[in-house]
């Protein structure tokens, strides 16, 4: 059985700041290896596995 429990969270404005770009970060990456993944399907055929043989990490701009 899950449960779960919201909380709330007391930050400051800065923290809150760090907490949003994170989360803008990880939606932008998520979204570029679900449409490697996606291309990758239609072009050559292979699984539509996200993470499976994929390196997220080289998705990463610096």
């Amino acid at each position: 059985m899950i449960f779960n429990r919201k909380i709330r969270l007391i930050v400051t404005d800065e923290q809150a700041r760090i907490l949003d770009s994170q989360s803008k970060k990880c939606n932008w990456l998520y979204n570029r290896l679900l449409a490697i993944a996606r291309d990758d399907y239609i072009n050559n055929g292979n699984s539509k596995k996200l993470l499976s043989g994929r390196n997220l990490r080289n998705q990463v701009p610096y």
